[in-house]
């Protein structure tokens, strides 16, 4: 068994939804230090005991699988030959990721309207995405991060109150 597997089994984490959080991580983080905060955000609110209260229902409302899931519509109504012409990974242009309609082959990657984790991994994670995934910075109690524009780093908080803060903060 890889370290990973039994790393996850000995932290009573299902290795596979392991891999899935860390490809969160890898498409959301910039800054290695916040790579565990990241994974402890997702953590956090998957746990219905550090959620209950706070508002965000068991959502992860991950932006980066909406664009994963956007993404993969958009490759399915292209022809493998413009697949070079597309850019991957771009804004999409949305204020508000809770209201992009996906595919229902796609449902579970609209993380503002389903709960948990998404099917599968949106992309291939790093050690240091793993490593986090599977030691989440979760003793904070935060369940909400925003990358400030134009720094490579992002603010933390536990409140949505605090969460308003940091954006206009930023």
């Amino acid at each position: 068994m890889g370290p990973f597997v039994s790393q996850a089994k000995s932290k009573g984490y299902d290795f596979y939804d392991s891999l899935i959080l860390a490809s969160l991580v890898e498409r959301e983080a910039k800054a290695a230090k916040d790579r565990p905060k990241i994974a402890g955000v997702y953590r956090n609110r998957l746990d219905k005991n550090v959620y209950k209260d706070a508002g965000t229902n068991g959502l992860l409302q991950a932006d980066p699988t909406v664009v994963y899931a956007r993404d993969s519509m958009a490759l399915e109504d292209l022809g493998v030959k413009e697949w070079d012409e597309y850019v991957f990974w771009d804004l999409l242009g949305e204020s508000d990721y809770s209201t992009v309609q996906v595919d229902p082959q796609y449902a579970s990657f609209q993380t503002y309207q389903n709960k948990g984790l998404p099917e599968w991994p949106i992309a291939t994670p790093t050690v240091a995405s793993m490593k986090a995934a599977l030691n989440p910075a979760t003793k904070s109690g935060n369940l909400f991060f925003y990358a400030c524009p134009g720094s490579d780093t992002h603010t933390f908080a536990k409140t949505a109150s605090q969460h308003l803060q940091n954006t206009q903060s930023c």
